[in-house]
């Protein structure tokens, strides 16, 4: 399991993104976002909602949905984004700082 590791959940449509720090290990639970197509998502705000090109369709981060999933939930990852990884943390920046 590590950070930016994408995982399948429910749908083939839906992911989950791996955003903890690898660093941290906490009572068996990884704090994850949703990854949605672009279709579906909420209305996006920019930077805080990154597009990402999955299996070449559009989807979107859903930062703000973030929350706290038991790692059992995390089964094989599909990919690892860490390409991105500015990107996400930009992400992240701007739900908590506010830019």
């Amino acid at each position: 399991m590590s950070r930016f590791d994408l995982y399948q959940a429910g749908t083939r449509d839906e992911y989950l993104l791996d955003l903890q720090s690898d660093f941290l290990v906490l009572q068996g639970t990884r704090m994850v976002a949703p990854v949605l197509p672009v279709a579906v998502a909420a209305k996006q705000a920019g930077a805080l909602h990154p597009e990402i090109l999955i299996e070449g369709r559009q989807y979107c981060l859903v930062t703000h949905l973030m929350a706290a999933v038991p790692q059992s939930v995390l089964r094989q990852p599909v990919a690892n984004l860490s390409d991105q990884s500015d990107v996400f943390t930009r992400a992240l920046d701007i739900l908590f700082q506010g830019y």
